[in-house]
């Protein structure tokens, strides 16, 4: 008797099922490219920042606080500016000087 006799429950108990991802025609697969491509390239939470590795930074900031108030920042890079716009708001002074 294997294991699955003796414990009266099926191996494949307990897993979860998963349907198929893959896109069944062409058609089908042309839209999903353009969905994923719009949701890419669209519009999201970042009018107020030059690029979209300035929400990355802010995330990582809110995770590992690395920005404090009143820290020197130099930042090396040159364009387009996303990074130097969340450490000017990240490392504000909290008071007046």
């Amino acid at each position: 008797r294997g294991p699955a006799e003796e414990g009266g429950s099926s191996s494949r108990e307990g897993l979860a099922v998963i349907r198929s991802v893959r896109p069944t025609n062409g058609e089908q697969a042309a839209r999903w490219i353009q969905e994923k491509i719009a949701a890419y390239y669209g519009p999201q939470d970042l009018q107020e920042y030059r690029s979209p590795s300035a929400m990355t930074l802010r995330q990582m900031d809110d995770r590992f606080s690395f920005f404090k108030p009143d820290i020197v920042v130099l930042d090396l890079g040159c364009f387009p500016g996303g990074w130097s716009q969340v450490a000017v708001e990240r490392t504000e002074s909290s008071s007046s000087s």
